[in-house]
């Protein structure tokens, strides 16, 4: 049988992949931390769980790949075939030209540019000194000195750099090879990932645009959409804390993936009403991001858009009554 996958469904599966992938992550990094196990472990942990969730998704989607060939069974949310096999016009054309122009510029700078910031950030270190010392934060990984008061326990729950190491570590590169400025890990953290991060970032967006323009005649409006977005982020890279400036000059920091990716995925997520899946997006920026306890903006969103869609449905049921007794 023939495999085929749903393009309406690949850019859920993708993001939830990544943040699966965190979460594995993350596993192994608690086991450190609290289980006080040596990074070996962690990575053990971690090569067990991305194999056993790789087959289950291979599982789910030969599921998926037969219930959709089912007699009378139609994709849900517009699946995006619908741009196949027909005609481009020359709007649309510009647009896509504008917009592929844009990103290719931003993935050459984020993979061949020299203006990383490193400033305030010690994500570099931190990898180094887990590849060192076989255990994470066991010491400062500024001075390579133990810590004298300790650290908090909200900062041990952070495992973005126990995600770097493990990465590292399955990649062949040795403590040696982490350093500011150069080495493989140095390559890995400020080139490779930042583009994954851009990437997974255009993903979670064209879920938002997805929902304001459904229809396949909208395919004009979609691009447009995601055009706009390429353009706010090339003009908004002036500034420390902009979100473009994040995606072009520090992709691999948490609130980097935070601002790019779990923001506009669980706004993405909320306005379908996967109501569910946004604990994904809570659980991975509490795991990556400084945050109080998880209660961070992945769970403002969340909240936000509830209340408004219940506003919204108790004036729908008022506007009911009044027809009625009209």
């Amino acid at each position: 049988m023939k495999l085929t996958l749903r393009i309406g469904s690949l850019t859920d599966n993708i993001i939830t992949g990544f943040l699966l992938t965190l979460g594995m992550a993350e596993t192994g990094h608690l086991l450190m931390v609290f289980g006080h196990r040596p990074f070996s472990d962690a990575v053990i942990c971690f090569a067990a769980e991305f194999v056993i969730c790789f087959a289950a998704s291979l599982v789910l989607l030969f599921r998926q790949n037969v219930r959709g060939r089912e007699p009378g069974r139609q994709e849900k949310e517009g699946s995006g075939r619908e741009l196949a096999g027909k005609d481009i016009t020359p709007t649309l054309a510009g647009i896509a030209l504008v917009f592929g122009l844009i990103v290719l510029f931003q993935v050459i700078t984020v993979a061949f540019g020299d203006a990383v910031v490193l400033k305030g950030d010690q994500t570099i270190e931190t990898v180094q000194s887990i590849l060192e010392t076989g255990q994470v934060y066991a010491v400062n990984p500024l001075t390579g000195q133990a810590y004298t008061t300790g650290v908090p326990k909200r900062i041990k729950i952070l495992g973005l750099p126990t995600f770097y190491a493990i990465l590292c570590r399955l990649a062949g590169i040795a403590a040696g090879d982490v350093q500011r400025g150069g080495g493989l890990c140095y390559v890995l953290l400020t080139r490779w990932m930042p583009v994954v991060v851009l990437f997974l970032t255009y993903l979670a967006y064209w879920t938002i645009a997805r929902v304001l323009f459904p229809t396949g005649k909208d395919r004009e409006k979609r691009l447009l959409f995601m055009a706009v977005v390429a353009a706010v982020f090339f003009v908004g890279n002036y500034m420390f804390g902009m979100d473009g400036y994040g995606l072009l000059y520090c992709g691999y920091r948490g609130i980097t993936i935070r601002n790019g990716i779990l923001v506009p995925y669980t706004l993405g997520l909320t306005l379908r009403g996967k109501w569910k899946r946004t604990l994904l997006c809570v659980a991975a920026e509490a795991c990556i991001v400084w945050t109080f306890y998880g209660m961070g903006t992945c769970v403002l969103v969340t909240a936000g858009m509830g209340a408004l869609c219940l506003l919204l449905r108790r004036k729908r049921g008022a506007l009911r009554v009044v027809r009625k007794e009209e």
